[in-house]
């Protein structure tokens, strides 16, 4: 074989592929589970209640994340809110990111002289 024809070999890293974990668990998973128990000992004053809450929200992380590492995503997708914004007697639902790229545009727009009047000379 000739140089141009063998194959270009390039390192992956596993951690890149990986998705973040505590203890073995999605780290927003984790942090639910600790923030869950911490209330529930916080709110019943009983350790045993804050432990037991967290080690079953542990347990249900611990299997989704060994099953399927991306299942977050897909049952809690982030929703981005919108806001009202009306446009002559219509209202448009836009997220923030549309509405700033529709203020940048209309920025820039183009309209005949006759739509802009001149400016008084002096």
């Amino acid at each position: 074989m000739s140089a141009a024809n063998l194959p270009e070999y390039r390192p992956v890293y596993r951690s890149l592929h990986r998705p973040l974990t505590v203890c073995g668990v999605d780290r927003r998973l984790f942090f639910l589970a600790l923030l869950v128990g911490a209330a529930t000992f916080n709110l019943f004053y009983s350790f045993l209640a804050g432990l037991l809450l967290f080690s079953v929200i542990y347990v249900f992380a611990w299997v989704s994340t060994s099953r399927d590492p991306q299942m977050l995503q897909i049952l809690l997708p982030r929703t981005e809110t919108r806001e009202p914004v009306t446009v002559d007697d219509r209202v448009y639902q836009l997220r923030d990111s549309e509405a700033r790229t529709l203020a940048t545009v209309g920025a820039f727009r183009l309209g005949a002289q006759v739509w802009y009047p001149s400016p008084p000379l002096m």
